[in-house]
C-alpha cells in the first residue's frame, strides 16, 4: 500500500468513524430531550415538601440536564475551519475538502441567494497544476477530520459522564423524597 492509498484508507474510516460518532450523539440527545415536556412535573415533585436539600438537588439535576443537551447540541454542531487548530494549517490549500470557496451571510441561515464561488475553474485547475503535492493535502485533510472526530468524541464522552451523574442523582432524589406520592 502506498502513502496515497493509506491516506485516502485513512480519510475514509475516519470520516465513518464521525458518522457512527454522529449517530451515537443524535440517539443520546433525543433521550435527554424526551423528559422535557415532564420537566415542571418533576421540578414540582422534587420541591413539593419545602426540604432544602430536595431543592438544591432539583436545582442540580436540571443544571446538569441542561448542560448535558447544550454539550450534545454542540457535539452534533458543524466544526467549522479545523485548520486552524493545525500546526502549519494555513501552508495546505485545502483543496480535498474544498471549504471557504462559498461566502454566507446571516440571511443564508434563512433562505438561499445568488452566492458565487471565490474562484473560477480555471483559476482552480491552474492552482491544482502548479507544484501541487497531494499527500500533503490528503494528509492535511486526514488530520481536520482527527481533529473533528475527536472534539466529538470528547463531548460525547462529557455527556455520557454527565448523564450518568443525572441518573445516579435523580435516583438518589428520588429515594430519599420523604414518604409522599410519587410520579
Amino acid at each position: 500500500m502506498n502513502s496515497f492509498d493509506f491516506l485516502q484508507s485513512a480519510i475514509e474510516d475516519t470520516q465513518q468513524n464521525i458518522r457512527a460518532i454522529d449517530f451515537k450523539i443524535g440517539a443520546l440527545l433525543a433521550g435527554c430531550i424526551v423528559p422535557f415536556p415532564q420537566i415542571r412535573t418533576i421540578y414540582e415533585f422534587l420541591i413539593s415538601n419545602d426540604l432544602w436539600y430536595q431543592q438544591a438537588l432539583a436545582w442540580l439535576i436540571f443544571s446538569i440536564w441542561l448542560v448535558a443537551v447544550l454539550i450534545l447540541l454542540a457535539a452534533l454542531s458543524a466544526i467549522g475551519n479545523p485548520s486552524k487548530h493545525i500546526n502549519d494549517g494555513y501552508a495546505q490549500k485545502g483543496y480535498y475538502y474544498g471549504g471557504g470557496v462559498f461566502k454566507f451571510n446571516l440571511i443564508n441561515g434563512f433562505i438561499r441567494t445568488d452566492i458565487r464561488a471565490n474562484r473560477t475553474v480555471s483559476s482552480y485547475v491552474d492552482e491544482l497544476q502548479e507544484n501541487f503535492s497531494f499527500l500533503d493535502e490528503l494528509a492535511f485533510e486526514h488530520l481536520k477530520l482527527i481533529y473533528i472526530r475527536d472534539l466529538k468524541l470528547y463531548r460525547l464522552k462529557f455527556s455520557v459522564a454527565l448523564i450518568a451523574c443525572l441518573i445516579i442523582i435523580g435516583s438518589l432524589s428520588f429515594l430519599i423524597t420523604p414518604d409522599i406520592k410519587k410520579i
